[in-house]
């Protein structure tokens, strides 16, 4: 471990096939890394974001998100503060591995592959105390925790029931912009307003508008919790128009101000 992470790893001996590597990692500090694996990787955001680069391509990976990275592939990750994840590396091809590895490289044909969002109850503190007593139990849990992110990983890339729809709002939200119009919306994703709109209600019960509003005021609570930016900054970064705009947006879907969230934050579910 460094000064600026919590950093815990399982080997291979205490974990099963197709698994050959699991560890978590917390950060204290915004850290930028060029990485490169011999194995499938798989990164699981636990809590904050990450930014990651490849190919002049920037896509920021938050919280429930995970992404899958094949063999040898380069790639820049910066780790923002507040970010911990849970890694999963791929055992070497054998023959007991042989289907998954089959998945994975199917899967990854065109490089990284980010998936929509996970719903796993896993934090880092949890599976700090498993890392950190690797008891025949705990690395049992271990082996159920990484398996269980690897089946909805691949349920979720493959399975019918992942809309077309979905992926293209999966691929927009991951473009990291804070002010999409609806005219934005339906270019990039490639439908008319009435059609995106009939969908979005049909897939998420929303908006298009308000969708995107939801994950701007995820954004906003997790800079206000995870950084020292003051409000001008945190305006700026994420497209209002000034402070006033955005306390207005906060508080409206918030009930209280920017700045009591920032005091009392943890009793929020943002």
């Amino acid at each position: 471990m460094d000064a600026k992470s919590e950093y815990y790893t399982i080997y291979i001996n205490k974990l099963l096939p197709p698994l050959g590597m699991l560890s978590i990692r917390h950060m204290s500090h915004t850290i930028n890394e060029e990485c490169m694996h011999r194995n499938y990787h798989i990164i699981y955001i636990l809590s904050g974001s990450a930014e990651i680069t490849f190919s002049n391509t920037t896509i920021k990976a938050s919280k429930g998100k995970a992404f899958i990275v094949p063999p040898n592939f380069k790639y820049n990750i910066t780790r923002n503060v507040g970010c911990s994840h849970f890694d999963i590396i791929l055992s070497v091809w054998d023959k007991s591995s042989e289907n998954i590895w089959k998945f994975f490289t199917e899967l990854t044909k065109k490089g990284i592959v980010f998936t929509p969002t996970l719903y796993f109850e896993y934090t880092f503190d949890d599976l700090k105390k498993l890392f950190a007593l690797p008891t025949e139990i705990n690395c049992y849990s271990l082996n159920v925790k990484a398996n269980s992110i690897l089946l909805s990983v691949l349920e979720q890339s493959f399975s019918d029931n992942v809309s077309d729809f979905k992926r293209k709002i999966a691929e927009i939200t991951a473009l990291n912009k804070n002010s999409l119009t609806l005219k934005e919306l339906c270019e990039l994703s490639g439908y008319s307003p009435t059609h995106f709109e009939r969908l979005m209600m049909q897939n998420f019960g929303v908006s298009g508008i308000e969708y995107f509003n939801k994950i701007k005021l995820e954004r906003i609570c997790n800079l206000l919790k995870t950084t020292d930016l003051n409000l001008k900054e945190i305006a700026e970064k994420l497209e209002f128009y000034d402070t006033s705009h955005l306390n207005t947006f906060f508080k409206k879907r918030m009930g209280i101000t920017p700045g009591k969230y920032r005091k009392d934050g943890n009793k929020y579910p943002y």
